[in-house]
C-alpha cells in the first residue's frame, strides 16, 4: 500500500510538470502566432509602399507631367504618413485579405452562434458592451498638432 501511495504521488508530480510544460508551450505558440501576424502585416505594408514608390518613379519617366500631378507646397493636409488613399483601394484590400484572413482564423477561435432559443440570453450578457459601443458614438479622429 505504501508503494502505491508513492506511485500516486510521483504520477501527480509528473502531471503537474506536464501541465506546466503544456502551459509554457501554449504561451510560446500564442506569442509566435502574434509575431507572425505582425510580421505579415508589416510585410504587406512594405509591399504597398514599394509599389507606390515604383509607381511614383515610373510616372516621371513617361515624360508627361503637369502641375496637377505635383503636390502643392501650401497644402497643409498633405502629410506623409506612409499611407495614401490608394492603400484603401479595393484591389489592395483583396490582395491582403486571404493572408490576413488565414492568420486571423488561426489566432481567433471561431465562436459559435448561440443555441436556438439562447439568442436573447447572449444579447443580455453582452448588454453592457453593446451599450458602451452605442453610447460612445464614433471614435475620435487623430489630428496632428
Amino acid at each position: 500500500i505504501l508503494s502505491a501511495h508513492e506511485e500516486i504521488a510521483r504520477k501527480e508530480d509528473e502531471m503537474i510538470h506536464l501541465k506546466d510544460l503544456l502551459t509554457m508551450a501554449i504561451r510560446e505558440r500564442d506569442e509566435a502566432q502574434a509575431k507572425c501576424q505582425r510580421l505579415m502585416f508589416e510585410k504587406f505594408i512594405l509591399k504597398q509602399q514599394l509599389q507606390q514608390k515604383q509607381q511614383i518613379e515610373a510616372a516621371p519617366l513617361s515624360g508627361t507631367t503637369s502641375n496637377e500631378d505635383e503636390p502643392r507646397g501650401g497644402d497643409s493636409n498633405n502629410t506623409n504618413t506612409g499611407f495614401s488613399s490608394s492603400d484603401c483601394d479595393e484591389n489592395n484590400i483583396n490582395i491582403a485579405y486571404p493572408i490576413l484572413q488565414e492568420v486571423t482564423e488561426k489566432l481567433v477561435p471561431k465562436k459559435r452562434l448561440p443555441e436556438k432559443g439562447k439568442f436573447l440570453q447572449a444579447v443580455m450578457e453582452a448588454g453592457p458592451l453593446l451599450q458602451t459601443l452605442i453610447l460612445a458614438g464614433p471614435l475620435p479622429r487623430w489630428q496632428h498638432p
